[in-house]
Formats: C-alpha cells, sequence, structure tokens
C-alpha cells in the first residue's frame, strides 16, 4: 500500500486515511553508525515492530547538527564521501519505514540554536531527494531556540522564515512522479 501526503483538520495532523500519527523514533547520526548505536535503525524488524505496535509513523532524527554544534563525531555535510555515507543511511531508513507503510518526519536536530548556512547545506541535499515522496515529511529545524517561545527573539524568526522559504521553493519545484516503493531519490 502506497500513502498519499498528509493532511490536517483542526490543527491536528492526519494520516491520509484521517488517522492521527502515532510514531517512534530513528536516530540517523555519524557516531551512532560508528558506536552501534543506531544498528536498529537500519533492521527491517525494527519497522516491522513499529507496525505491529499499531504505529503509522517514524520520526528520523539527524543528530549530526548538534553533534557538530557541541564539538562530537559527525557527518561533514560538506564533505563529499560523508554526504554520501549519510544519504545512504538515509535512504535505507525512508526505504524501511516507508516498505512497512509509516510516515516518515525528517528532523534536522540541533538544540538551542539554528545556524542557517548548515541548515541551508542539510536542506538542500535532503529536500529535494525525498520532495516527491508523500510519505515523508519535515521537521525544519528542532528547537531552534532554548525550549520557551519567549525566548524568541525577531532574528531567529527571521531564520525560520527563511529556511521554510528555501526548502518550500525546493519541494516546489520537484518534479511530481507517481510513489515508488522505494520512496525517495
Amino acid at each position: 500500500m502506497s500513502r498519499s501526503r498528509l493532511r490536517t483538520d483542526n490543527g491536528t495532523v492526519l494520516t491520509d486515511t484521517g488517522v492521527p500519527l502515532r510514531g517512534g523514533v530513528a536516530e540517523v547520526f555519524r557516531y551512532g553508525k560508528r558506536s552501534g548505536r543506531t544498528r536498529y535503525a537500519t533492521d527491517s524488524a525494527y519497522y516491522k515492530r513499529l507496525r505491529r505496535l499499531r504505529l503509522n509513523a517514524v520520526r528520523v532524527v539527524c543528530s549530526d547538527p548538534w553533534q557538530r554544534t557541541n564539538g562530537y563525531f559527525h557527518w561533514d555535510f560538506a564533505a563529499g564521501d560523508h554526504r554520501k555515507a549519510f544519504l545512504a543511511e538515509l535512504d535505507t531508513v525512508v526505504e524501511l519505514a516507508t516498505t512497512n507503510d509509516l510516515y516518515v518526519l525528517i528532523d534536522y536536530h540541533d538544540v538551542g540554536r539554528l545556524d542557517l548556512e548548515h541548515a541551508y547545506q542539510f536542506w538542500d541535499m535532503v529536500a529535494p531527494r525525498y520532495a516527491s515522496a508523500p510519505q515523508v515529511f519535515y521537521e525544519l529545524a528542532n528547537e531552534p531556540v532554548t525550549f520557551w517561545p519567549e525566548k524568541y527573539t525577531d532574528d531567529d524568526l527571521s531564520k525560520q522564515e527563511l529556511l521554510f522559504r528555501r526548502v518550500r521553493r525546493t519541494f516546489s519545484s520537484a518534479p511530481r512522479r507517481p510513489p515508488s516503493r522505494q520512496g525517495c531519490r
């Protein structure tokens, strides 16, 4: 079964059949891959288990932005071999999730900041890759300000708007094609 795009009703995100999203988590980041911590994310049994638990979505937490911000081991998206390895890992996760009829929320994950240039680099490679996959959607910036709405400045909101517009342009200009089994590339 292939999925259609999500919809909203009264501020609630729903599946194509009108069911609220219920999701699990998969992490994708270089240290997690190297240490084996994220091995589960590329194991088909994990996604089958999510479906057996009656979940219909998975949030893919791409933690390299946080790793980078905090000086930890991370994929450098500017380096071709790093970019290729990251995208291969992400493609595998998207493939496993969509094969198991799950929606996929790709999350650019940093905490307490939004490095706009780095976010552009991330979304410029990710957004067009999945733009025509109706079961994939995006969390453009996880917690770009530390925790409370009153901490947002006009500059923070401006960065969010710039990022949204950039990704939206990519999405809007993507070629439309019927969803494939793989759902990406």
